[in-house]
């Protein structure tokens, strides 16, 4: 339940920083960092998404990064579930924006 939860929060919380992109697919790719704060200590992630009509609902993915950290990689999984059409949030699980 604290996971469901979480996710919620984050996913409501203000975006740091915005772009967008044109997949190969010519579809267009809404992407930003996202600062949350976990136990007092920042975490960036990243949030990708299908840019659509507002109120469109789309399944969510939540993306977890490998034991090193948040990474480009884990972006670049956001950005391809995102052409996919889901929404796909790739978090920090160490906080700092470690890599």
């Amino acid at each position: 339940m604290k996971s469901i939860l979480l996710i919620a929060v984050m996913l409501s919380l203000p975006f740091t920083s915005f772009s967008m992109s044109l997949s190969s697919k010519n579809k267009i790719i809404k992407s930003e960092e996202v600062t949350y704060t976990v136990n007092q200590v920042p975490h960036i992630g990243y949030i990708a998404s299908e840019k659509s009509k507002p109120g469109v609902k789309k399944p969510g993915v939540i993306i977890v990064h490998e034991w090193w950290g948040h990474n480009e990689y884990a972006r670049t999984r956001a950005n391809m579930l995102a052409e996919k059409g889901y929404v796909a949030f790739a978090i920090d699980m160490y906080g700092n924006g470690k890599k």
